[in-house]
């Protein structure tokens, strides 16, 4: 999140803001499940919410019968609403598509302190 702004946390807290969400698909294919969200900050004025660097962790589950390649991209769409302090702006979706590959782990696991010893 850019310096000066942050988002909204995950439950709402005032009516109007818009919380912050996390979604994977392709529906049927795959669904994140047991997120796990950062400790909120206080900022001056508002609401607690979430700036700068935002981890935000949960498992990655691959729905049975799915096709293990050559389907879709796993898409992750992050909906937020951009505030700073005194005003917010309208809430929007980004959306990041990956490819997904299931198979034999090849090698040491990567990422290790990010996502332990998986």
């Amino acid at each position: 999140v850019a310096p000066g702004w942050h988002v909204n946390v995950a439950t709402a807290v005032v009516d109007e803001l818009v919380p912050t969400t996390l979604q994977a698909g392709p529906e049927g294919r795959v669904r994140l499940e047991t997120l796990t969200w950062p400790e909120p900050q206080v900022f001056e004025r508002g609401p607690p919410g979430y700036g700068g660097i935002v981890w935000i962790r949960g498992e990655l589950v691959l729905d049975a019968g799915a096709a293990p390649e050559g389907g879709p991209p796993l898409a992750l769409t992050l909906g937020a609403q951009p505030c700073e302090t005194g005003r917010c702006l309208a809430p929007i979706a980004l959306t990041l598509e990956l490819p997904l590959t299931v198979g034999e782990a090849d090698g040491d696991p990567r990422y290790g302190p990010l996502f332990g010893d998986r």
